[in-house]
């Protein structure tokens, strides 16, 4: 038995009900018509819930570097409320109203100490994103040669409000260090460790909503001066 499979038994057994005396019976009758409306209406809203848990969780399987398993809940529960949003209050994911609700939710998680990047990336199975990409990566050049101190840039976005840095460990993938700025420059402090590689991306705040990380990171070497 699959685990929804299982839910929905399990709901079906708390709907069922058994007519213990007449007059439990005579109660139980009428709600028939409504019980078996629920049922429905159960099974209808927790297979698509579940379709969405089982991409949350293939999301945070993936993400680089890892997610802590402790903190799968909190990313799920985020997710519920963005499904909750779309699915049962009928707010179009990609309306306008749906877009700010999912940018508020956004800030919120954050607040509580779960990673932009991963909630964003959440935000983005849901279509929530306004139909905006990742900023387009310009300098260094993927794979050159630099000297401290570095200076990330990307392609300026129209109507940016923020911009988001982060810089990653090539070994382990593990951000370095991140930061956010106001415009598409962002000047690395403190400075890198030499004779290593690092890997980078940004993401771009427009009407209150960020968009994904550019993909794929590029990379760049911090060479010792001569």
């Amino acid at each position: 038995m699959t685990p929804l499979e299982d839910r929905l038994a399990n709901y079906k057994l708390r709907m069922a009900g058994e007519a213990v005396s007449p007059a439990a019976e005579r109660v139980l009758t009428p709600t028939a018509p409504i019980n078996s409306e629920s049922m429905n209406a159960y099974i209808n809203a927790t297979s698509s819930w579940f379709a969405f848990e089982v991409l949350i969780r293939g999301l945070l399987n993936a993400v680089e570097g890892g997610v802590p398993i402790t903190v799968y809940p909190f990313y799920l529960s985020f997710g519920r409320e963005l499904w909750q949003l779309q699915c049962m209050r009928g707010i179009p994911a990609a309306s306008p109203a749906g877009a700010q609700e999912a940018a508020i939710g956004v800030e919120k998680w954050v607040a509580r100490g779960l990673d932009r990047a991963t909630l964003v990336a959440i935000v983005s199975l849901f279509g929530t994103t306004g139909g905006l990409s990742g900023p387009v990566p310009e300098s260094p050049p993927d794979m050159e040669g630099v000297e401290n101190p570095v200076t990330l840039e990307v392609t300026g976005v129209e109507g940016a409000q923020l911009y988001w840095f982060r810089v990653y460990n090539e070994l382990g993938g593990q951000v370095r260090q991140k930061a956010d700025s106001g415009t598409p420059t962002w000047l690395v402090a403190p400075e890198l460790g030499e004779e290593r590689v690092y890997r980078w991306d940004a993401a771009v705040k427009v009407g209150g909503l960020w968009s994904p990380f550019f993909s794929p990171r590029w990379s760049f070497f911090v060479m010792t001066p001569a």
